[in-house]
């Protein structure tokens, strides 16, 4: 589950709505000659085990990708290019299959990918991770 959803195009906020039907689904009004945009959300994880899997606590991270993506309706997922980034405590270290392109005070930005390699790359994280 997620929160506080913004989509940015070029640095400029659009509106955006969940579809009354749908709760998986978001219309965006993109702009004409957008190529890209930006999304932030915040991950939202269960805190007890009778609410949900516990995939975050203070020392480890279990990331399927697959719960926190959001991408075009309507094209193969294979064909959608995604950078993902992640910010971690931290303390934190991680594995994925995803390549790294660089660590800053931002958080982790993977290299350019496609959904379907994305959700293919589980991401594991924790403060006592060793690789």
């Amino acid at each position: 589950m997620f929160s506080g959803l913004t989509v940015r195009a070029a640095g400029v906020p659009i509106a955006w709505h969940r579809d009354t039907v749908d709760v998986f689904t978001f219309h965006v009004a993109v702009p004409k000659l957008t190529t890209q945009l930006e999304l932030d959300f915040q991950y939202l994880s269960p805190v007890k085990d009778d609410v949900g899997p516990l995939t975050v606590t203070q020392d480890l991270l279990a990331l399927d990708w697959n719960t926190v993506v959001l991408y075009p309706a309507g094209y193969f997922a294979r064909r959608i290019a995604i950078q993902p980034t992640i910010r971690l405590l931290p303390d934190c270290k991680l594995a994925t299959a995803l390549e790294v392109e660089s660590v800053d005070t931002t958080g982790t930005r993977f290299r350019t990918t496609s959904v379907e390699a994305l959700v293919d790359s589980p991401l594991q994280a924790g403060r006592y991770f060793k690789r």
